[in-house]
């Protein structure tokens, strides 16, 4: 789900929306929804505990940064 006009969404959003790497993390198999740890008003900070596959399965997180445009 995108929060914005697809119609006129730039092509810089368009790569991030449609990263790997985006995706992977939105999609991870450990299925847990991520939750806001941070808001000053102009940035927010989400975690989403993460579940990596990579022969020994360790549970990690993954911070990440949102930074508001103010127009």
């Amino acid at each position: 789900m995108a929060g914005n006009d697809l119609r006129t969404m730039p092509d810089s959003v368009k790569e991030i929306l449609t990263a790997k790497e985006v995706i992977a993390i939105n999609q991870d198999s450990r299925g847990l929804q991520g939750y806001k740890v941070f808001d000053d008003g102009d940035h927010e900070v989400y975690n989403k505990p993460l579940l990596f596959k990579t022969g020994l399965s360790c549970s990690c997180s993954e911070l990440i940064l949102v930074y508001r445009f103010r127009h």
